[in-house]
């Protein structure tokens, strides 16, 4: 089953060194693209694979920190129908 998907972030950061310390938050957003794939005999469970770009800048004086990347992966998730369960 694929799917596409686009969202908000809220990013929180925090770094120290021997010469700086900055932390705060910032907003981004979100790209997200996959699949999931039925297991055979199980039908609550699912495979995902996806494929996430997220975009998020944080400014911290005169410098700006872009704390978004390319993420990939691959996940269980567990569901079931809701509205077939509540039908007769």
């Amino acid at each position: 089953i694929p799917y596409v998907g686009i969202g908000g972030d809220i990013v929180s950061y925090q770094e120290n060194s021997d010469f700086h310390s900055t932390s705060g938050s910032t907003w981004g957003y979100h790209l997200e693209g996959g699949v999931f794939i039925k297991v055979p005999r199980l039908k609550f469970l699912m495979l995902n694979l996806y494929l996430k770009i997220t975009k998020a800048i944080a400014q911290e004086e005169t410098i700006e920190v872009d704390l978004g990347g390319l993420e990939f992966g691959l996940g269980l998730t567990f569901g079931f129908d809701l509205w077939k369960s509540w039908t007769l």
